[in-house]
């Protein structure tokens, strides 16, 4: 499937998934592309979804969680690289303040992990 490219793949191979798969929204994988276990690839393709118009603002409604739960949950980080990704996930709109019944606000997943 080529949303898995998003999570499992390099930034290489997401951008050659995009080029054979044009009538994929890519910017609604962009959660997915937050789960990749690779630091480097993650930012590289979240950024790139930024820079084609996902919202990083955007709330899963079944689960109530947002990027900031997303990208907080991971358990592999490179805090000084991710910052910028970070920062524009803020600057977009994502609820520093969304609070999951689970989980509770995006702050909570970050100190749990």
């Amino acid at each position: 499937m080529p949303g898995g490219t998003a999570k499992h793949g390099t930034f290489d191979e997401f951008l050659t998934a995009v080029k054979e798969h044009p009538d994929i929204d890519w910017k609604e994988e962009f959660s997915t592309a937050l789960t990749n276990e690779n630091v480097e690839s993650r930012i590289q393709i979240a950024t790139w979804m930024l820079d084609h118009g996902a919202n990083p603002a955007e709330i899963n409604p079944d689960e109530k969680i947002n990027a900031l739960h997303v990208l907080f949950s991971q358990r592999t980080n490179d805090i000084p690289a991710e910052a910028p990704l970070l920062q524009r996930i803020i600057d977009g709109g994502a609820d520093i303040n969304l609070d999951n019944r689970r989980w509770g606000p995006p702050l909570n997943v970050l100190l749990e992990n």
